[in-house]
């Protein structure tokens, strides 16, 4: 039977982000690990599927592991250092003392427990990863670490097998690598082995164990997810048995699960959806800005005086370490300020003031990511260039203070001409461009207008439409096939505009508010992909992403928004590969990433076919799930999702439903999301 949901519960107000969920189904309780400040531990019945307890205390609680045998959950949190709390279940309180770990062993991601021998293990997200062994018969108290081989990055999931006294981690590396830990009290604490999983087999994101079967099944946060089978029977060989790719895109990210053992199945849930959740920020050279741009494998940025090119190859979920940089040139003229970029084959094209007095077109050679170097330079006058876009051998570059238009032939990368310039009026301040076949776009941001321009004589471009926008302040301006998609700064809309028909004289699809005030959008991104049709908004008001359903452009749905960063920096525009959405910090040297719009999933699998049984894809509502575990005695499956407050997801799971939860589809409590 397919996968369905039979109720959910919304948590209370600040009972925010769900990140791990367990189970347990002798006590009949669901306990929520949620990524607050300050953190907090959920206690939910399950047979009046209602809040009955709530554990208050440390920050940003990530994953807890249950000890029923002596009646104990223990909750690690993602602070630097880690800490470790240990929380009686019967009445949810703080047993002994809040246990901080070394300095280093920061950002505790996985815990498991040994409940004989009354050990707890804790896995940390750092460089080499680390699992600090805690003693937990008392007080918490830390015992020992183990600090895994350079290259065996970041410690992300983790599973113990008591009997036979191993435990397994996988590390956050490309392809994912597994440990397996000697855990026995009798031995010295210690890695014994390292298999690593095949390409592609990148970032783990939860881990199942089936003991009885000596099987370990490991899940990924790649695009598309990835599950792997690994034999930890301890009469066989350590190693990779089997692997499986999702079947479609939006089955991504998966960060949670479960296992029913009974009836042979495999729960997962996917940890994108629709909300943009900041996943990473990539240290860059030369600060803040408002350039960037992908192409291929590769994200190009310019902050400052600096042209930077980043590698995208594996870039994984959480890049806390990963120098994605492998290029860079700075302008040897102090001021001189990157402010528009354009790549085109094994070149680009920045808008920038490069001298005294000088302002233009300047030409990368990129062919070697590792070392760009100019090919020429171009000077406008001493006016500000603030975007271009290539066409071929053509190059449109906006100048904001000169209120004009140029045309540049770069067919000689190493003598750009101008061939046509065109005023577009006093006072008009072009800021955006693009182009659609013979005509391009600009956005005039003080005038108020979109501007059509003729471009298919270059020496002579001529406007040929004018629109304008009431008390609006166009900024930059996408196109997706014959669509255009503006950030109306001055009004707070989104504009939408459709080409096919009329080219020379687009018509307006749709303006859309965001949602908020004074929200200041600068940026549009268009995404269509098998994920869905979404734009996302860059804030710069509001400092925040906002997600748009644009499956009927005539009427875009407003679904989430998230926060640009923790702190008051923000962004102007962003670029997407499919699998992230990079954003350029103006105000400080990061690159955001974010998850691409999509709806969250949960997912079954059949243990004996290794393949997908069924998907529920849950409503627009909803954003990403995260934890996950099953009621084994009921048959079924809880996760949680990521909203403010956060929502438990109750869904059946067994093949055979029994008449009791036939036709059953009840929200316990409805809340607006933000």
């Amino acid at each position: 039977m397919a996968l369905q949901e039979i109720a959910s519960l919304v948590l209370a107000s600040g009972e925010n982000q769900t990140r791990g969920l367990v189970v347990s189904s002798s006590l009949q309780k669901v306990y929520v690990s949620l990524w607050s400040s300050p953190g907090k531990i959920v206690r939910i019945d399950i047979p009046t599927f209602a809040e009955d307890a709530t554990y208050t205390g440390e920050n940003y609680f990530y994953m807890a592991a249950l000890d029923e045998t002596n009646g104990f959950l223990y909750a690690v949190t993602y602070t630097a250092p880690a800490q470790l709390v240990k929380i009686t279940l019967s009445t949810m309180v703080k047993s002994g003392t809040t246990l901080t770990l070394n300095a280093n062993e920061d950002y505790g991601t996985t815990i498991f427990v040994d409940p004989v021998g009354k050990f707890a293990y804790v896995g940390c997200n750092v460089n080499p990863g680390k699992v600090v062994k805690c003693d937990v018969s008392g007080s918490p108290t830390r015992v020992g670490v183990v600090t895994l081989a350079a290259g065996e990055t970041g410690v992300f999931v983790g599973a113990i097998d008591a009997t036979n006294k191993l435990a397994y981690v996988g590390c956050n590396t490309a392809p994912c690598k597994v440990v397996k830990l000697d855990v026995d009290p009798a031995n010295t604490f210690a890695a014994l082995s390292t298999i690593t999983m095949n390409t592609d087999e990148n970032w783990p994101g939860y881990a199942l164990v089936d003991l009885p079967n000596g099987l370990l099944y490991i899940c990924t946060t790649t695009v598309p997810g990835r599950v792997m089978k690994i034999d930890i029977n301890p009469a066989h060989t350590f190693a990779r048995l089997d692997g499986m790719v999702m079947p479609t895109t939006n089955l991504q990210q998966l960060f949670g699960g479960g296992i029913d053992l009974v009836n042979k199945r495999l729960y997962w849930v996917t940890s994108a959806g629709l909300y943009p959740y900041r996943s990473s920020n990539i240290p860059n050279t030369g600060g803040g800005g408002v350039c960037i741009k992908i192409v291929g494998n590769y994200l190009y940025r310019c902050g400052g005086k600096v042209i930077e090119i980043m590698d995208l190859t594996n870039q994984p979920w959480n890049m806390l370490w990963h120098t994605m940089s492998v290029g860079t040139h700075t302008s040897s003229y102090t001021s001189s300020t990157y402010n528009a970029l354009d790549v085109s084959g094994n070149y680009a094209y920045i808008g920038c003031r490069y001298g005294t007095s000088l302002w233009g077109l300047r030409i990368y050679d990129i062919s070697t990511p590792s070392a760009p170097t100019i090919v020429s330079s171009l000077s406008v006058g001493s006016v500000v260039p603030y975007d271009v876009s290539v066409d071929g051998n053509y190059v449109y570059l906006t100048n904001y203070t000169g209120d004009t238009f140029y045309v540049i032939d770069v067919t000689t990368k190493a003598s750009p001409t101008i061939v046509g310039t065109l005023s577009l009026g006093a006072s008009s301040g072009p800021i955006g461009v693009t182009f659609i076949g013979n005509y391009a776009y600009v956005c005039c941001y003080t005038s108020h207008q979109i501007k059509t321009i003729d471009v298919t004589t270059k020496a002579s471009p001529s406007v040929v439409n004018t629109i304008t926008i009431t008390s609006g302040s166009p900024y930059y301006i996408e196109k997706l096939g014959t669509d255009l998609y503006v950030a109306d700064y001055g009004n707070n809309t989104m504009v939408i505009l459709d080409t096919s028909s009329t080219p020379a004289a687009p018509t307006i699809t749709s303006t859309t508010s965001m949602d908020g005030s004074a929200t200041l959008p600068s940026h549009i991104l268009p995404i269509v992909d098998d994920c869905g049709s979404y734009a996302v908004a860059v804030c710069t008001g509001t400092k925040e992403l906002q997600y748009f359903d644009i499956s009927n452009k005539a009427s875009p749905v407003f679904r989430n928004k998230g926060p640009v960063d923790y702190s008051s920096n923000t962004g102007y525009r962003a670029a997407t590969d499919g699998t992230w959405i990079y954003l350029q910090n103006f105000n400080s040297a990061f690159v955001h990433t974010y998850n691409v719009p999509t709806l969250a999933s949960a997912i079954q699998m059949d243990t004996d076919t290794f393949g997908v049984v069924s998907t529920l894809v849950m409503p627009p509502s909803y954003t990403f799930l995260e934890g996950g575990d099953i009621d084994s005695v009921n048959q079924v499956f809880y996760s949680g999702t990521a909203d403010h407050p956060a929502r438990i997801v109750k869904m059946y799971a067994s093949p055979i439903p029994p008449a009791s939860y036939k036709n059953i589809n009840q929200t316990v409590k409805r809340t607006s999301f933000y």
